[in-house]
């Protein structure tokens, strides 16, 4: 959840804020043919961002639709894009772990530790809620 409320800003953004041309020609995301950067960037509740991971999510739920880019995706599955991107990662098993703490899990989302003290923020929030 904290992972989740940190990358949508509080689920008020359901596409990347940014304009997306930082992916223009990123092959390892499959932004090959122009304009890919700007049609493919973040989206949904958790980021799904590039070419190849938005093909990939569209032969998985049987929506060719879902090729028309981050638009599409923000608006039609903002949560099931984030679950199956969440299921492709194996987060479970990485937040199941004993050890695990919410750098790790922002390493893995993120690829880095972006946002972390938010995340944290957001997490602690979540404890308080649940517990």
């Amino acid at each position: 959840m904290a992972q989740i409320a940190h990358e949508s800003g509080g689920l008020k953004w359901l596409k990347e804020l940014a304009s997306g041309d930082s992916y223009e020609g990123r092959s390892d995301l499959g932004n090959i043919q122009k304009g890919d950067g700007r049609r493919f960037k973040g989206a949904g509740a958790i980021q799904l961002t590039g070419r190849l991971n938005y093909q990939a999510f569209s032969n998985h739920i049987k929506d060719c639709r879902v090729m028309e880019g981050c638009d599409y995706v923000a608006e039609n599955y903002p949560m099931t894009s984030a679950g199956y991107w969440w299921f492709l990662n194996d987060m479970n098993a990485l937040c199941d772990r004993p050890d695990v703490n919410v750098e790790m899990v922002t390493r893995r989302v993120n690829g880095g530790v972006n946002g972390l003290d938010d995340r944290i923020h957001y997490y602690e929030k979540a404890c308080n809620v649940i517990r």
